[in-house]
């Protein structure tokens, strides 16, 4: 995405550069001056541009795909060998074999499946060292270590 989205940037200030050339070989000023503008503008403020239109987009996405489960309590409880979560729209029963890593953050618990799916635990609605203690116990059985990264954010 990233690729598509430099090359757009790219193909733009290209047309712009090939609108100034051709301008300038038939002596119109007015119009080689404008595409150099516009060029030069395309170049600085377009990046910007695209990361606020895609974070807009994004963010649009996210509501309408997640405002259904917004209000929705989960309750989740880990045992050595499962993690279950209980909900009003179902169950899942998790093997902990499955986890492949537990990263700790200021403000949440990410468990890292094997399936690329991550599960979110916030803290302020927890027992921190209770759950802690629960992760660090499931981690040692499957050999895995908690990356804590306190100070990160989301960018």
């Amino acid at each position: 995405m990233k690729r598509n989205r430099r090359k757009s940037w790219l193909l733009l200030v290209l047309f712009f550069v090939v609108a100034a050339i051709t301008s300038y070989v038939g002596e119109d000023m007015y119009m080689m001056w404008g595409s150099i503008i516009a060029g030069l503008v395309l170049l600085l403020l377009y990046p910007s541009f695209q990361k606020l239109t895609y974070r807009r987009h994004y963010n649009k996405f996210a509501n309408d795909r997640y405002n259904s489960l917004k209000d929705i309590l989960y309750d989740f409880t880990i045992t050595d060998d499962q993690i279950i979560s209980e909900s009003k729209i179902g169950n899942v029963i998790i093997n902990t074999s499955q986890v492949e890593s537990i990263t700790e953050t200021g403000n949440y618990f990410f468990i890292a499946l094997s399936s690329k799916d991550v599960i979110t635990l916030p803290k302020h609605s927890v027992d921190v060292h209770a759950l802690s203690a629960q992760l660090t116990e499931m981690a040692q059985k499957h050999g895995l270590a908690i990356c804590q990264e306190l100070n990160w954010r989301w960018k």
